[in-house]
């Protein structure tokens, strides 16, 4: 378990935070499914969600506040900060990862979204 806490912290420390996205090619398992809400993605899927998260958010940074490893689930409470234009923006999430010899095999995001920056009306 302790070993797929640190695969994990390793996805929030070099592909979130040091901004190498290149990391999810060794990370993400060929049959990788992730879901938000409804949305499922495949590995392909997944990567340019992270692109485009990194590309909105020129300075994101992400917080690990809490996690708590079972078998092959990791489960990870965070906190990510950073400016869209002049906005600034800040909010809480979970993610599930599923670990299987050393890859994500499964994630599903929950995020708190009602604390993002609302369009004017």
């Amino acid at each position: 378990m302790e070993e797929n806490r640190r695969l994990v912290r390793r996805y929030y420390q070099e592909v979130l935070n040091a901004r190498d996205e290149e990391i999810l090619i060794e990370l993400l398992a060929p049959d990788f499914r992730s879901w938000f809400g409804d949305f499922e993605v495949d590995a392909t899927g997944y990567r340019a969600a992270v692109h485009r998260s990194l590309q909105t958010f020129g300075d994101l940074k992400v917080e690990i506040l809490d996690q708590v490893a079972e078998g092959d689930l990791v489960a990870t409470r965070w906190r990510a900060t950073g400016s869209v234009g002049p906005t600034r923006m800040s909010l809480t999430a979970m993610h599930f990862h599923r670990v299987a010899n050393g890859k994500f095999v499964e994630h599903w995001e929950e995020l708190d979204t009602a604390r993002l920056p609302q369009p004017p009306s």
